[in-house]
């Protein structure tokens, strides 16, 4: 199982409770912590079942040196390769639903098989068959005290560190020596992406090796990682509040205050709550830096704040967090959404995927859709149709909707149907959905007149379906069009109603679903200030057209701009489009739900999207490329070190879309430096995004290796981390941007 370095969507936000949902089943509390991680250090014996659906014992042990590895022997794959790595969990599940299990069953060892989902591809799973229930439980309550510790370990920046050095370690020692010669570190060195002339890496590696053994133990191998982790491009702020304390360098606490006042913008800080950052950040994780009976932080301690994701990232705070206001009407605000939910890749060609519906879901997004035909035996079916995607029982899809569609966000959950079903099996749909989610469906009361509040609508699903004026929806058979009745017991569980768009003011639950070239036409011809003032107060659906075979996404900032809520994109891609998706929807908790600026709320206000009644200039955002600190490479096979540059975007109405491009630094991913500035001014900060994108320049042309995005209002003013996404949106560790923000008021000379 190879190492996709996956983290979930929501990794910077994941809670005990969230592991919790991951292993839901299991009672780990009836079962000591300390006994149940022991019985998977010391091994157990264990059925991995494979592709060939023949299953086979292994041994699953925790590697000795590294609480997040769980290592089991293959005769046919590298030893890193036969590995499971506690971080990259996102789901256990017991039973045969795993595609391994359903392609080839194993009915007899049902009740004693799970599937552990890990890694960036939807499909990565581990597949066990257990000898016991009890040998079932044991391992996976040792699975669950594992993750809370991986979720400690993320959120202490002294055990990050050690666990970098740890990771590069287990890299070089691939014979499990427990020491490294030249060639071993050499080899890591590229592996870590730093290029360095064999003589000077020959002077480092004599340096750490004190006893000249010409092989270097691991505590010479964490001297080497220290020299290696020094950060020279923020040596001279660290030496403006330093002071000398005899033979080291240190930052007396008065300075630091000062520090965080006045190069991080942080306001009034009081010398409590500076104590407090310098103890998370000391030599070890239980003492402080004292010197003379004075507290001080060390330029490591210094360093560790600098690139501390969960402490200094740009990201505020109080914007990560729930903060919006959630108790206006639905129409109000920005709803995260899914277009082929189901699918995992290609339109044509592609499978359909139940996981996908899990994937989604629990990232946040709050809109997916089902596209339904008729199945076999009366029972539909959810494909795309026409084409050779694989099927998924439509019944299956309702369960796994049901049973992830609020663990990481209790606001409303919409399921747009794509209805090709015969009224017999619009019937058993309607069954379906009833038997299974029962009082979650949501039926808006006659009475009403306009949506009701996500707010009011917590834990509720609400079904959209097409419903046309005579009753009879157009449904494809074959290359014809048929008109087939809308059966009853369907339409009567619908919350929004399909139709045709119509720019008059329309009952609030109807919702027309519109192409994203068409959307565009529409906003030339009637103005999109007309698009907007339509938005206010009804609702509408925008999905990429159908030419996008590929399933790649068009850029949502205009739709958005124009008020549509129901911005529905390819989830399996990580291109520009869902990047400025989830940097949106990163704000306000992860909740899926953001509430639009008032001038696109507000019938009092008017909004132009081509921004001509903005014409003023009224913030300046100046951001200073400053380094980076471990980029990843574009996939681990990858020998070559990266030649990285940066791109960094603003996105938002058309006066304020800017882009600039950093220089290329030569065959350094580990620690490139760049200090370089670069300006943007912005009309409407509300509606404004910045991107970062980092690419390896090859000789070809380049590559897209790193990337993130962040609403300009989250910013936060100073030295601050920026945490990056893989080319697949896959959250990656320890890999980042240094850069010096400073977002002001615009004051023309």
């Amino acid at each position: 199982m190879e190492d996709n370095n996956y983290a979930s969507a929501n990794t910077l936000r994941r809670t005990k409770a969230g592991y919790r949902e991951c292993i839901s089943f299991v009672d780990y509390e009836s079962y000591n912590k300390t006994l149940a991680i022991n019985t998977i250090k010391y091994g157990l014996n264990i059925k991995r079942y494979g592709s060939s659906g023949k299953p086979h014992y292994r041994r699953f042990y925790l590697l000795e040196s590294s609480r997040e590895i769980i290592q089991w022997i293959s005769p046919h794959k590298p030893f890193e390769h036969s590995r499971l790595r506690i971080y990259q969990i996102w789901k256990i599940e017991k039973g045969q639903k795993s595609t391994n299990f359903r392609k080839k069953p194993c009915p007899k060892y049902e009740d004693l098989s799970c599937s552990i989902y890990c890694g960036s591809s939807r499909n990565s799973t581990l597949d066990l068959i257990f000898d016991s229930e009890e040998q079932m439980m044991l391992f996976l309550s040792g699975i669950h005290y594992l993750m809370e510790d991986a979720r400690a370990a993320e959120e202490n920046d002294q055990l990050k560190e050690m666990r970098a050095f740890q990771s590069a370690w287990n890299v070089g020692d691939k014979d499990g020596s427990g020491g490294l010669d030249f060639q071993e570190v050499k080899s890591m060195f590229c592996s870590l992406n730093i290029e360095a002339n064999e003589e000077y890496l020959k002077e480092l590696f004599d340096q750490v090796d004190t006893d000249n053994n010409k092989v270097i133990d691991k505590e010479e191998f964490n001297t080497l990682m220290e020299i290696l982790m020094f950060k020279e491009e923020i040596q001279a702020l660290f030496n403006k509040y330093s002071q000398k304390r005899g033979s080291q360098s240190v930052i007396p606490v008065e300075n630091f205050k000062r520090f965080l006042e006045e190069e991080q913008e942080m306001g009034e800080v009081s010398l409590e709550e500076t104590s407090e950052l310098i103890q998370r950040f000391s030599m070890s994780p239980n003492d402080s830096v004292v010197i003379d009976q004075h507290l001080y932080i060390s330029e490591k301690g210094f360093r560790q704040y600098i690139f501390s994701v969960e402490v200094n990232s740009l990201f505020k705070d109080e914007r990560f967090e729930k903060c919006l206001d959630m108790t206006q009407p639905l129409t109000d605000y920005f709803i995260e959404s899914s277009h082929n939910t189901y699918l995992e890749g290609h339109q044509i060609t592609g499978k359909s995927n139940v996981n996908m519906y899990t994937r989604v879901l629990q990232s946040g997004c709050r809109c997916v859709e089902l596209d339904i035909w008729d199945g076999p035996n009366g029972n539909p079916k959810i494909t795309h149709g026409h084409t050779f995607v694989t099927n998924i029982d439509f019944r299956n899809v309702v369960e796994a909707i049901k049973e992830t569609a609020f663990v990481s966000s209790e606001y409303p959950v919409i399921l747009s149907l794509e209805n090709h079903c015969s009224f017999e099996q619009q019937g058993k749909m309607a069954e379906v959905f009833e038997e299974v989610m029962g009082e979650l469906i949501y039926v808006p009361s006659p009475e009403l007149t306009k949506y009701p509040s996500p707010e009011e609508l917590k834990y509720k699903i609400l079904i959209k379906g097409k419903v046309p004026p005579d009753g009879k929806t157009d449904i494809k058979v074959g290359e014809e069009k048929v008109k087939l009745k809308v059966n009853p017991a369907l339409q009567k569980l619908f919350a929004l109603e399909g139709e045709k768009l119509q720019l008059t003011e329309r009952p609030f639950k109807r919702i027309p679903s519109i192409n994203y070239p068409k959307l565009l036409k529409l906003a030339e011809k009637h103005s999109g200030k007309t698009l907007v003032e339509y938005h206010k107060k009804n609702f509408s659906r925008i999905y990429p057209p159908a030419s996008s075979i590929d399933s790649k996404n068009y850029n949502p900032m205009p739709a958005w701009l124009l008020g549509s809520q129901i911005v529905a994109l390819n989830y399996q891609q990580g291109d520009l489009g869902m990047l400025l998706n989830k940097g949106l929807f990163n704000q306000n908790g992860g909740t899926g739900y953001v509430l639009k600026p008032q001038v696109m709320r507000e019938e009092s206000m008017n909004f132009d999207p081509k921004g001509s009644e903005m014409e003023n200039v009224l913030f300046v955002l100046e951001v200073e490329l400053i380094s980076a600190n471990q980029l990843p490479k574009l996939n681990e096979e990858d020998s070559g070190v990266v030649n990285p540059f940066v791109k960094i975007s603003l996105h938002g109405i058309q006066q304020d879309t800017k882009k600039e491009q950093s220089k290329v630094i030569e065959n350094n991913g580990f620690n490139p430096v760049w200090n370089q500035k670069f300006e943007f001014r912005i009309r409407m900060a509300e509606m404004a995004l910045l991107s970062f994108r980092v690419y390896n320049k090859t000789f070809l042309g380049k590559s897209k290796i790193a990337q993130y995005a962040i609403p300009v209002e989250c910013i936060r003013n100073g030295y601050r981390v920026v945490p990056l996404y893989g080319k697949n949106l896959d959250f990656k560790r320890n890999a980042s941007l240094l850069c010096r923000f400073k977002l002001k008021p615009y004051f023309s000379d």
